[in-house]
């Protein structure tokens, strides 16, 4: 038959058991695919929903599948060890999420997020030990750098390194400025692209640390004496994350560092 211009030939039966064929085929795979979308959704949000309300033996029991969230729960155990001066616990998170990394990187090759995820850990590593700056400071802007190339819209490459100029001293390449430039760009494209918090809260899509470029970019405004902007920073954080414990601790002025008196007694 003729239709608006385009010659639409009536199928035979063979042809539409074929087409039904693939028909089920492909909706197979896209429901596998939204199966398994939803999965590493569900294992992103436990780790963070549990890191946001510091319930710590919550955090510990989760028993993700994948790699990146395997490596995600360590960092985020770490992070919760350091505040507390739990050192060995915190130092076992690290190692444990660096063996994650490091053999997910073997068997895949280097992904921009497991690049990534080893930067922050490499980076919690010198909170408990500065002294390890040359080996894990080092390998971990190598990693960053490399994630950039890859992924140079990246909002969590973004994280990263305003991250390190936030904690940096200037001589190393701190840069406070430059940091709150880098946050708020890749909070805007999130934000311009509809991609912020699209499926929930901490986690939508599987974009991890997305409530973490809030608490930074806070830091960043305080470090400059900028307090009413670090309020405003804050409180949008807690608008995405209501009573998230570290965005409140944060807005309490207590900073995400390693005491000089505990950095000193492992010298």
């Amino acid at each position: 038959m003729i239709m608006t211009g385009v010659l639409i030939a009536k199928p035979s039966a063979s042809i539409r058991s074929g087409a039904g064929i693939v028909v089920a085929l492909s909706c197979l795979v896209l429901c596998v695919g939204s199966v398994r979308a939803n999965a590493t959704n569900a294992e992103c949000l436990a780790i963070e929903s549990s890191f946001a309300a510091n319930q710590l033996d919550q955090l510990v029991a989760l028993k993700p599948t994948e790699p990146r969230w395997r490596a995600l729960q360590q960092f985020r155990l770490a992070a919760t060890y350091i505040p507390n001066n739990d050192k060995p616990a915190a130092r076992a998170a690290i190692r444990s999420g660096l063996d994650i990394v490091a053999s997910a990187i073997k068997q895949d090759g280097p992904s921009v997020e497991m690049l990534l995820l080893g930067t922050m850990l490499d980076g919690q590593y010198l909170l408990i030990h500065p002294w390890r700056f040359f080996y894990n400071g080092t390998r971990g802007l190598r990693r960053l750098s490399r994630a950039e190339k890859l992924d140079p819209h990246n909002p969590r490459a973004a994280l990263v390194r305003a991250t390190a100029k936030i904690v940096l001293p200037k001589a190393l390449g701190g840069d406070v400025k430059a940091a709150e430039t880098l946050l708020k760009e890749a909070l805007g494209r999130r934000l311009s692209d509809g991609q912020m918090f699209s499926e929930s809260q901490l986690c939508g899509g599987g974009h991890w640390a997305q409530v973490d470029m809030l608490g930074w970019l806070g830091r960043a405004y305080v470090k400059q004496g900028d307090e009413l902007s670090a309020r405003a920073a804050y409180e949008l954080a807690l608008a995405y994350s209501p009573n998230n414990y570290w965005v409140k601790l944060a807005i309490a002025g207590e900073g995400y560092e390693w005491s000089d008196e505990n950095n000193a007694a492992d010298r």
